[in-house]
Parts: C-alpha cells; sequence; structure tokens
C-alpha cells in the first residue's frame, strides 16, 4: 500500500496537470491538425523569503489524439536537492490515460508510482509492483459538458482527480436507484421542485432538469418542476412561473425545442429580465465562462 503522503503527493500532481491542461485545451484544439506539436511550454521560478530556490518547468505536447504534460520540479530544501518529474496524458476531452510521478516529495520522502486508465479497469504502480482495479469512473465532462465551460478559477475545484475505486459501479448503481426513486415519487403525484447545490455554476440546474427526463418525467414536466411548481410551492404562481401577460418576464430564448430533446436548454442564447435583454455569450464571458455550445 503506498503511505498516505506518497499517495496524497501523487494526486496533488496530477490535479495541479490536470488544471493545466484544462487551461490550455482551447489552445490545444487549434493544433489538432499536426501529428506532433508543442502546444505551450513555460518556466515558474521559486522562491522563499524573496530568495531563489528552484524552478517547476512544464511542456504540453500533442501527439495525434493525445494530449500530454509533463512538469519537472527542482527545488534546493536546507541544502538538500528536492527532484520531482511527473507526467499526464489525456484523450482530447481531458479523460485521463495515464500518469506517472517519480523523485522526491520532500527531503526525505521518495515517490515511483503511475496509473494507467483503460475501459473498465486501472492499473496502478507503486514502485516495482502494479496492481490493478475494476473502475466504471466516469470524468465530470462525461455526464456534465458545462465543466468545459466554468471560469479558470473553479476549474480546479471541478477537474478531481482521485484515487481509482472498486465503489465506482456502486456509486453508479446508486445514481440510478436514485432516479428509479425519484420517477415512482412523481408517478405517485407528489410535488417535485428542481434545485441543485450549484456543483457547476450556470450548469447544475440543466443537469438536474435532463435527470428529471431519465426518471421517466416528460420534457414539459421537467420544465415545469423548474418554473410554475416551485412558483405554486412559494405562492408566487400569479407573479411568475408561466410567461403570460401581467406576470414578471424574466426568462430565457433557447436555441433548439426542449420538448423534442431536453438538452436544447442548454443552449440559450438571450436572457430577458428587468425588461432588458442580454446576450448569453457576453453575459458568459463576463465573468471568464466560455459560453455555450
Amino acid at each position: 500500500m503506498m503511505d498516505v503522503q506518497r499517495t496524497q503527493g501523487m494526486w496533488m500532481r496530477a490535479c495541479e496537470l490536470a488544471l493545466v491542461l484544462q487551461l490550455v485545451s482551447p489552445y490545444a484544439a487549434e493544433c489538432a491538425e499536426n501529428d506532433s506539436v508543442v502546444v505551450v511550454q513555460g518556466r515558474f521560478l521559486l522562491h522563499k523569503f524573496e530568495n531563489p530556490i528552484g524552478e517547476e518547468t512544464y511542456r504540453i505536447v500533442r501527439v495525434s489524439d493525445t494530449l500530454s504534460v509533463g512538469m519537472n520540479f527542482k527545488f534546493t530544501d536546507r541544502g538538500v536537492q528536492v527532484p520531482l518529474a511527473a507526467s499526464l496524458r489525456c484523450a482530447p476531452d481531458l479523460t485521463p490515460r495515464s500518469f506517472a510521478i517519480k523523485g522526491k516529495t520532500s527531503r526525505s520522502s521518495r515517490i515511483d508510482d503511475s496509473v494507467e486508465v483503460g475501459p473498465g479497469m486501472t492499473r496502478i504502480r507503486d514502485r516495482d509492483r502494479w496492481s490493478e482495479v475494476a473502475t466504471t469512473a466516469k470524468p465530470p465532462a462525461s455526464f456534465e459538458p458545462g465543466v468545459t465551460k466554468v471560469a479558470p478559477e473553479l476549474a480546479a475545484q471541478l477537474i478531481e482527480v482521485d484515487l481509482p475505486s472498486s465503489y465506482s459501479a456502486l456509486r453508479d448503481s446508486i445514481l440510478t436507484k436514485e432516479l428509479s426513486i425519484l420517477g415512482i415519487l412523481h408517478r405517485a403525484g407528489i410535488t417535485i421542485v428542481a434545485g441543485t447545490d450549484q456543483s457547476v455554476p450556470g450548469h447544475s440546474v440543466y443537469r438536474e432538469i435532463e435527470l428529471y427526463v431519465q426518471a421517466g418525467f416528460s420534457p414539459q414536466e421537467a420544465l415545469q418542476a423548474a418554473s410554475i411548481i416551485p412558483a405554486r410551492v412559494m405562492g408566487l404562481e400569479k407573479e411568475l412561473g408561466t410567461i403570460e401577460k401581467g406576470k414578471r418576464a424574466d426568462l430565457i430564448i433557447v436555441n433548439g425545442n426542449p420538448l423534442e430533446d431536453i438538452h436544447n436548454i442548454r443552449n440559450v442564447e438571450f436572457v430577458i429580465t428587468n425588461g432588458s435583454m442580454y446576450n448569453s455569450s457576453e453575459l458568459w464571458r463576463s465573468v471568464g465562462f466560455k459560453p455555450w455550445p
């Protein structure tokens, strides 16, 4: 078993590399035509109490359909050299394929581990020992595409590089059971009000509505759970919840019919509120997000 300190160092470094890929992925996409190209590279100088103690260099390369980022971390801690090298390979959608790290995490701690991610199986190397873990873990972007649109300041919180787990399949089965229960409650006439903790700001409520359809709601019923039904629950149905003369004109204009495909709720073109119309793309950019789609 990997000790706690080495494991934390390994996955913290993987998170950093994943964040770097998230930030530069738009530039990487522009280089997709080339078989092999350096997307970006650079260097950070490390200081302690205004004194230089080392440097960290990084280099991101696109090779065919793979993005690779490598980092080399070198600094001196009280006269002791602390070198550390790490590399992360990802698919174009940032789904991780492999990660490796080797060197020192402190003056006295060493690390030499790697991970290879394959369909339904993850291989983990702890020094010279390999082990395999069955997993159905999915990258967040595979079920919440809004993850790829967030501002860079939020990316580190949403792109979680965690240890592969045999509980991944269990988590999927729990979600399936929860959706089944939700459908049963809905068919029994229980009032369902859309709600979300906004794990992906500006997008999570879309995911909530999409899940309602997955649970058996009709697209219209799912939309009502986020409009007229909460208005009724709060006793505000005479002011909002539907588009009617005399009601508050707070609404969105989407490109596409969500009654035909509930995912069209994400294609917001304009937002109308307080008597003004706003371009959705401009609103996204104003807070550092990427416009949809």
